[in-house]
């Protein structure tokens, strides 16, 4: 429908000159009182001069009690201000004009086709204003649903093409011959090519495919066109303006007409070049870690041969000398006999037992290293039986030192079972010699779950140490406590620490002068979802 603001004087009764009616006044006045819809007559102060049959079933109030009022005392005070404001424009320009203007009747707003024209006297000035309404409702009302549906989809429309022309994907459609009809800016900075430059080309048509991939594209196209499949996805070597390499992917979809024939085929396009590089140096760089770790292991195994010849060196060109010093010393002692005098027995007994400590700190050294190449077994163990059996064995080799052991029930691993003796004999050694001097020695052996991990330890209320010298307890030959008071060589919590890193696990160890140690430790690797948990 048009709009009646639009609608010249052709659409609309001409002027009427009341100076011309002459002696025809009756006759055409009962001719508009019963014309279809409204017909009514304003004087130049807005009030009512007529009114035709129609007022009155519009209203509900007769023509008759309606002459003489105005708009606002008519209607709703918007109403009439709407009313009048129409008016207003008919008296300035003297022109005919058709509007819509509502009205509410019976609690419903109709909406009604008003075409008002200016009555003039014999000097041509606007002295009235008449008017006739024809109700156009229904029509009104698809107009205005269609206009505010047509809003909507202009809108959807808006957002599609500002969210599809935005996207880090570029867009470009085809039609059924596979022909660009559309061709986004984010294709433009991807490919260098123009919508206007690509627009009806085919991808024969210019050097945009990879030699190479070319058939496979073809490939694609043909499925698409003949409707093998609606949709697919292809990764493709494309060619720039400038004849560089980009990688994309395709994401291509067609649009069937009720026919069913293609009517345009649509492909989003991800410009993956950076990934396909990223992907290319990974394989690069494993390729070169995997020629360093071959390398290393190499260099690995050939320490690990250098240090079995130095084991082999250690355990038999060390100990016959060793042998030696220590039969010569019992050789003289026994040769001088009584007439050596106490100092001289008391070097040569020197002599025999340093000679046997370091023929002892041989075999420590010598199992350290072993424990670094000997190949594990991994099984479950029962550690709470383990543990008892190695803390009766140190009782029985320290029958002089009495300690009070507890054990907790039911502590179980998967590990190597001699690692793992090992590294029990030497916690629970360790117990019992710094225990020497406590008044009631006692040591305990049991599993906590800090975090949901197993963790087991080692406590006793012995000597203690130092925390601030706690980084020194795992390192072969560190020694917080002198040999006097405490002999040992300084290769014991080494050996527990290697054995719990062949594990994967963790150890340490809490203390406090006087106050006792406790060594916590795990047997298997953490998880790789968790953080280091405190032990």
């Amino acid at each position: 429908m048009k709009d009646p603001a639009k609608l010249t004087d052709r659409n609309s009764p001409p002027p009427v000159n009341v100076a011309d009616e002459g002696g025809d006044n009756l006759s055409f006045a009962a001719f508009i009182k019963h014309l279809p819809g409204v017909t009514f007559i304003k004087d130049a102060a807005g009030r009512y001069i007529f009114a035709n049959s129609g007022w009155e079933k519009l209203f509900g109030r007769s023509a008759a009690e309606s002459v003489g009022l105005t708009d606002f005392e008519l209607f709703p005070e918007d109403t009439a201000r709407e009313f009048t404001a129409n008016d207003a424009a008919i008296r300035k320009t003297g022109e005919a004009r058709a509007v819509y203007e509502d009205v509410i009747t019976g609690g419903e707003r109709r909406h009604w086709l008003v075409s008002k024209f200016p009555i003039t006297d014999a000097t041509g000035k606007v002295v009235q204003v008449g008017g006739v309404a024809i109700d156009v409702t229904t029509s009104r009302r698809a107009e205005l649903a269609l206009s505010k549906r047509e809003q909507e989809l202009n809108k959807a429309h808006e957002r599609l093409h500002f969210h599809l022309f935005n996207s880090p994907l570029a867009v470009v459609e085809w039609d059924g011959d596979f022909r660009v009809i559309r061709w986004s800016g984010r294709a433009e900075a991807i490919f260098g090519w123009t919508g206007p430059e690509v627009r009806g080309f085919h991808p024969d048509d210019w050097a945009f495919v990879h030699p190479d991939d070319r058939e496979s594209v073809a490939e694609i196209m043909r499925q698409l066109v003949e409707g093998d499949v609606p949709r697919n996805l292809s990764h493709t070597r494309n060619l720039t303006k400038d004849g560089c390499i980009v990688y994309c992917d395709w994401y291509n979809s067609v649009s069937l007409g009720k026919d069913g024939r293609v009517q345009s085929i649509f492909s989003l396009v991800d410009d993956v070049t950076e990934r396909v590089h990223a992907q290319d140096e990974i394989v690069r760089l494993n390729a070169l870690l995997e020629r360093r770790v071959e390398r290393r292991t190499a260099d690995l195994q050939a320490a690990n041969a250098e240090l079995e010849a130095f084991a082999y060196a250690v355990s038999h060109d060390l100990r016959a000398p060793l042998r030696a010093v220590s039969g010569f010393a019992k050789a003289l002692a026994e040769h001088t006999g009584s007439s050596t005098d106490e100092t001289g027995q008391r070097y040569l007994g020197l002599i025999q037992s340093r000679a046997a400590r370091m023929g002892d700190l041989i075999d420590d050294l010598l199992q350290l290293s072993r424990l670094t190449r000997a190949a594990m077994n991994i099984e479950h163990v029962d550690l709470t039986a383990l543990a008892g059996e190695v803390a009766e064995e140190t009782a029985q080799a320290h029958t002089d030192h009495a300690v009070e052991v507890k054990i907790a029930p039911g502590m179980a691993a998967e590990c190597d079972l001699p690692l793992v003796r090992i590294l029990l004999q030497n916690l629970l050694g360790n117990a019992w010699k710094f225990t020497l001097n406590a008044s009631n020695p006692r040591v305990e052996v049991g599993v906590c779950t800090p975090n949901g991990r197993e963790t087991y330890f080692v406590r006793d209320n012995g000597v203690g140490f130092d925390m601030r010298y706690v980084h020194k307890l795992f390192t072969a030959f560190q020694r917080l406590h002198s040999q006097a008071a405490f002999p040992g060589h300084g290769v014991g919590l080494a050996t527990v620490y290697r054995v719990v890193r062949r594990h994967g696990g963790t150890v340490r160890a809490e203390g406090a002068t006087n106050a006792g140690a406790t060594f916590y430790f795990t047997l298997c690797p953490e998880p790789e979802t968790t953080a280091n948990p405190p032990l």
